[in-house]
């Protein structure tokens, strides 16, 4: 069963643009080692780029991306920012997409990771 990731305000490195992907980015769904590093990729669209870009307040993108990587076995990860959920809107996207995943039976399988100060 795959595993999802929640991760609020993460720190990582970003090659290039960091809301869409590089050129020579990986495509997998799948986390790799580079070396001694683990790659965990973002395998779905990150929030802000949902609601300001694609102007998007529905979770359908992420339901369906969720159920296209589950049939693969892959990692189900959300790049989620308190700033950009803190308004009544996005906020009751971002509750619909944790009630959907709960009710795949996910929700044992949820791992929040915070950066820490």
């Amino acid at each position: 069963m795959p595993a999802i990731l929640l991760l609020s305000n993460p720190s990582s490195t970003h090659r290039k643009n960091s809301f869409f992907p590089a050129r020579l980015s990986t495509i997998t769904v799948a986390p790799y080692f580079v070396g001694n590093i683990l790659e965990i990729p973002l395998t779905t669209t990150q929030d802000y780029v949902l609601f300001y870009v694609l102007n998007d307040y529905s979770f359908d993108l992420w339901k369906a991306k969720t159920k296209l990587i589950m049939e693969k076995n892959g990692l189900v990860s959300f790049i989620v920012h308190p700033d950009y959920v803190i308004e009544k809107r996005p906020q009751g996207i971002y509750r619909n997409l944790l009630s959907f995943l709960r009710k795949l039976g996910l929700e044992k399988n949820l791992v929040r990771c915070r950066r820490r100060s």
